[in-house]
C-alpha cells in the first residue's frame, strides 16, 4: 500500500526539489560566465582573432576579413600583406592619383569577394572616385551587349578574370587581377588594394 504523505511532508520535498533546482541553475549560470571569459580572453591573445601590427598599420580581426583604417575609412582584406604573393605582377605606373575624381570601369568579376566592393565603395564613399560602373573592354569578349566598351588607353578599367596563373598586372590605365583558382585570385586582390593604398 501507497504510504499518505502529510501536507508538511509534500512541502518539505517540494522545498527541497527547487533549491536542487536553484543550486543548479546557479552552478549553470556561474559556468557558462567562466566559460565565455576564458574563450574571449584566449581569442584576444590569440594573433589571428586579434590586432597585428605590420609596418605602421595596425590590423584586426572584423566579420572574418583583416581591417585596417586609413584616412577615417576602415577597408577590409582577406589576407594580410606578408601573405599576399602573387607569382606574376608588374604594376608600373599605378598610381593612386591617376584615378582621382574619375570613374572607375569594372570588367567581369562574377566571382570577385565582396570585399573588392567593399573596398571600391569606401573609396567612392570618399570622394575619390567619381563613380564606379560596369563595362566592358574591346579585348575581351562582351556577353552583356548592354555595357559600354572602354578603351585601356583612356579609361580606368580593373579586370578581374580567371588566368591560369596568378596575375596582377597594369596595360595602360587596365589592370589585370586573376587567378587559377579562388585563393589565388583573393590574394591578388588583396595584393591590388595593398599597392593601390601603398600599404605594400
Amino acid at each position: 500500500m501507497k504510504e499518505i504523505e502529510t501536507k508538511e511532508s509534500k512541502n518539505k520535498k517540494a522545498r527541497k526539489n527547487r533549491t536542487i533546482l536553484v543550486i543548479v541553475m546557479i552552478g549553470l549560470m556561474v559556468l557558462s560566465t567562466a566559460g565565455y571569459a576564458i574563450m574571449n580572453w584566449e581569442g584576444n591573445n590569440n594573433s589571428s582573432g586579434g590586432k597585428v601590427k605590420i609596418g605602421s598599420y595596425s590590423f584586426y580581426k572584423s566579420q572574418g576579413f583583416w581591417g585596417v583604417d586609413l584616412n577615417s575609412e576602415t577597408y577590409y582584406f582577406d589576407f594580410l600583406p606578408n601573405e599576399t604573393s602573387v607569382e606574376n605582377i608588374s604594376l608600373v605606373g599605378l598610381d593612386i592619383k591617376n584615378y582621382q575624381g574619375l570613374p572607375v570601369y569594372i570588367v567581369g568579376g562574377d566571382y570577385s569577394p565582396d570585399k573588392f566592393y567593399i573596398n571600391l565603395n569606401t573609396l567612392l564613399q570618399g570622394g575619390f572616385f567619381q563613380r564606379i560602373n560596369r563595362a566592358c573592354i574591346s579585348e575581351i569578349n562582351c556577353t552583356d551587349p548592354s555595357l559600354p566598351v572602354k578603351n585601356c588607353s583612356k579609361d580606368n578599367v580593373i579586370i578581374l578574370q580567371s588566368y591560369n596563373n596568378q596575375n596582377l598586372t597594369k596595360r595602360d590605365n587596365c589592370v589585370f587581377i586573376g587567378g587559377s583558382n579562388l585563393d589565388e585570385r583573393n590574394r591578388a586582390v588583396d595584393e591590388f588594394f595593398y599597392r593601390f593604398l601603398s600599404i605594400k
